[in-house]
């Protein structure tokens, strides 16, 4: 019990980490319409990418049928 909790915990640090240091960085220097791009499409593509793989396996479920 406590062996999966202290993985979940560790898991959970990379995150928090990189939201920090993300933070840290973007009030330091304000990122601009480039990078503002760049990031804006990274999560678009992160979306999609989360989408099809929630809906894609019950789509070839069904055709197998």
């Amino acid at each position: 019990m406590v062996s999966a909790l202290v993985n979940v915990l560790a898991y959970t640090l990379i995150p928090v980490t990189a939201a920090t240091i993300g933070g840290v960085i973007a009030a330091w220097r304000t990122p601009g319409p480039r990078i503002r791009s760049f990031v804006q499409h990274f999560a678009a593509g992160v979306v999609v990418a989360a989408a099809a793989g929630e809906l894609l396996p019950d789509v070839v479920h069904e055709k197998s049928l």
